[in-house]
């Protein structure tokens, strides 16, 4: 009997530690100013996501690339179809520029992030979030669907324990 109460206690104390260790990576959103989680998009190092918004003075969509490599974000592009305040105007060492199908394209290398702050439009709220995973077909997130317009959030990559992901709203 005590071999029976001392293995379901290992056992019970397994399952408890294991809640709180962190084993799954995620694009997390926090909200800006307290840095509490709101959501998160479980994401593995090669996957990549883009972010659509529309530009609140020519209103046309801009789309920033970006990849996950090593726990960080990579940008690695910038497509939009007019010029206008915020958008790029010249092209940097080591970035390429190339202009098809009606759209700007600006490629850049070997800007990282351990962190972005995005806000969610509030006067023209349209962002969008394009989830590409290694192997998986590319789908389309609405930041309106998670996230309240107008507010800023923190953008990262972490690793979650089961216990936050339980506690968390899993985008998909």
């Amino acid at each position: 009997m005590k071999k029976i109460i001392g293995l379901l206690l290992v056992v019970l104390i397994s399952f408890a530690i294991s809640l709180f260790i962190p084993w799954k990576q995620v694009l997390l959103f926090e909200q800006g100013r307290t840095e509490e989680p709101i959501a998160y998009l479980p994401i593995e190092n090669g996957d990549a996501f883009d972010i659509i918004f529309v530009h609140s003075i020519h209103l046309t969509d801009v789309t920033e690339s970006y990849v996950i490599k090593n726990q960080q974000i990579e940008q690695t592009m910038i497509q939009f179809s007019q010029y206008g305040i915020g958008m790029p105007a010249e092209v940097h060492e080591g970035e390429r520029y190339e202009y098809k199908d009606g759209m700007h394209h600006l490629y850049v290398n070997d800007v990282y992030f351990d962190s972005m702050n995005i806000r969610n439009g509030k006067t023209v709220s349209n962002h969008r979030l394009v989830v590409k995973r290694q192997g998986e077909e590319q789908f389309e997130l609405k930041f309106n669907d998670y996230f309240v317009p107008g507010d800023w959030y923190k953008v990262s990559i972490q690793t979650l324990s089961l216990w936050q992901l339980w506690r968390g709203v899993e985008m998909q």
